[in-house]
């Protein structure tokens, strides 16, 4: 074996070391980071940064349980003993985070990735299942709402948004203890709008298709109706001596000027 090749034991043994560090170095980041400003009164630079920072811790994990698997493999020590704690700080960072944004109803830009619940000024409900078949209550939110410039219009094609009885409108996403939640990630709001309004596009065109197949069949029955086939009949004997007058008409328009 080479000298200057490292023993790949010894190799692996400092390699673990440097991940328990990582690990360590990231559970005391996070503990020291884990109390985001909450109040009222930020200025609106301020809370489109919260909005920012929101959007991307979940843009990014997608929810605390996945960022906790993640974070608690990077090291022996903290997956052995720091994952539950680890994950009661990933939760406090991000309902920190809700907190503070539902204090601050300010307009946000698409850039934020965020929708605040409190844009709307009468949220509804809708009721669902989970994909393990558990039911959940979702959020929605009614377009009509917002300026007709607001950027939320544009997250979907107009035909892809969820249809209420009246307007088009933006399924949030689950809701908590009975309210929604203060903000929702877009990618979420999508999500959701997709996939609700997919029955309902499948409805119509059912719907459409039957009423389709009906005027065809009343064709078909009309058709068949001796009553019917007399009035066409008649309607053609009518058009054909109609044609025949006017073209008499104009044989003895001609005659006469010749």
């Amino acid at each position: 074996m080479n000298s200057k090749t490292e023993n790949p034991v010894v190799a692996w043994c400092n390699g673990l070391e440097d991940l328990v560090a990582e690990a360590d170095s990231i559970a005391s980041r996070i503990q020291r980071h884990g109390s985001p400003p909450i109040g009222k009164g930020h200025d609106p630079e301020a809370v489109r940064a919260l909005a920012e920072c929101y959007g991307r811790f979940l843009g990014r994990w997608l929810d605390v349980d996945s960022a906790t698997d993640r974070l608690k493999h990077a090291g022996e020590r903290l997956r052995n003993n720091g994952p539950v704690a680890l994950k009661g700080h990933l939760w406090g960072i991000f309902n920190g985070l809700r907190t503070a944004l539902a204090n601050n109803s300010v307009d946000l830009p698409a850039s934020s990735k965020v929708v605040l619940s409190c844009w709307f000024s009468n949220p509804g409900a809708i009721e669902s299942r989970r994909s393990d078949g558990q039911p959940v209550t979702l959020a929605t939110g009614r377009l009509e709402d917002l300026d007709a410039s607001h950027w939320l219009h544009t997250i979907l094609a107009p035909d892809d948004f969820y249809q209420g009885d009246r307007c088009r409108m933006v399924v949030l996403g689950p809701m908590e203890g009975g309210k929604p939640m203060p903000c929702y990630p877009v990618e979420w709001c999508k999500h959701y709008t997709l996939i609700h309004r997919r029955p309902q596009r499948e409805e119509q065109r059912q719907r459409e298709e039957r009423e389709r197949q009906s005027r065809i069949q009343a064709q078909i029955e009309r058709e068949q109706d001796p009553e019917w086939k007399m009035h066409k009949l008649s309607q053609r004997i009518e058009r054909v001596e109609a044609e025949n007058r006017e073209l008499k008409a104009k044989l003895e328009t001609t005659n006469g000027e010749n």
